[in-house]
């Protein structure tokens, strides 16, 4: 059952906002499941911040992404070819398109956890645009596997919004399984005292 989404506030520029149109055309075309990951998710759980890229995750093969490629051509977005050779160690797991000149990166799961994530899916509204985020639980399992300082940043401020609607025992379970549980002891014990 989805959760009504919180008022909009946002931070996204026009340039972001018309990428994310762009990119969910394809997307809807495309009929695999996706979810808005990243900074532009964070609109979708009430805690926006500016961005200048737009992530999503695609629920399917590396090797799927491939026929993506004609539908996001007519809308505008270029594969970025050129990203793929600098960064070969993203290889199959990140396909980076341009609208614009503005990243957009479509990642397939990676990992157990992210394989059940198109069961979790929580439907929002994001720049007038109906699309899905992962729930507050695996956006913040999301972030501690990244790791960077943004990344944490962002699960805190969710899991602050969050915090009495987080299942603790699944983030446990899961943050134990991915090896990341110190990194969610952190985000929780952080956002329980209100955040950073």
């Amino acid at each position: 059952m989805d959760t009504p989404t919180p008022p909009e506030k946002t931070a996204l520029s026009q340039a972001v906002r018309e990428t994310l149109r762009r990119a969910l055309a394809v997307l809807k075309r495309f009929k695999r499941p996706h979810a808005v990951v990243g900074a532009v998710a964070l609109t979708g759980y009430g805690e926006p911040r500016g961005t200048k890229d737009v992530d999503f995750m695609v629920f399917c093969s590396y090797e799927d992404m491939g026929k993506m490629a004609s539908l996001a051509k007519k809308e505008g977005l270029h594969h970025d070819t050129a990203w793929t050779e600098r960064n070969p160690f993203l290889n199959g797991l990140v396909v980076r398109y341009r609208y614009r000149g503005m990243p957009v990166d479509f990642l397939v799961p990676r990992d157990p956890h992210e394989a059940t994530l198109p069961r979790r899916l929580k439907r929002v509204r994001i720049a007038n645009q109906t699309c899905h985020v992962l729930r507050p639980d695996d956006y913040l399992l999301l972030k501690a596997k990244a790791g960077r300082g943004r990344d944490f940043s962002d699960a805190i401020r969710v899991a602050v919004r969050y915090l009495a609607d987080l299942d603790y025992k699944y983030l446990r379970s899961w943050s134990i399984r991915l090896h990341v549980f110190e990194e969610m002891q952190y985000i929780l014990a952080t956002a329980e005292q209100g955040g950073e």
